[in-house]
């Protein structure tokens, strides 16, 4: 399976070399909005909220930027 990340190396320094990602995450009860926790703290290097033990982040990946669309069967979806 390729990865959706950019093959970018980068500082955490150069805010500008961060790259952006977007995600659609469908449902914004438990799983959704948990998705998107979880997401917010992997794209920072932090270990995801819940997890029983320490996730160890790829060495050659960065930080990521998300740019996330939640939507929710109350929003007519």
């Amino acid at each position: 399976m390729d990865s959706v990340l950019p093959d970018m190396r980068f500082d955490d320094g150069d805010a500008a070399a961060v790259p952006t990602v977007r995600v659609f995450i469908a449902g914004g009860s438990y799983a959704g909005l948990s998705t998107a926790a979880n997401l917010l703290d992997l794209g920072r290097g932090l270990t995801p909220r819940m997890s029983e033990k320490k996730y160890e982040h790829h060495s050659d990946l960065g930080r990521v930027n998300w740019d996330m669309t939640i939507v929710d069967e109350r929003d007519g979806f």
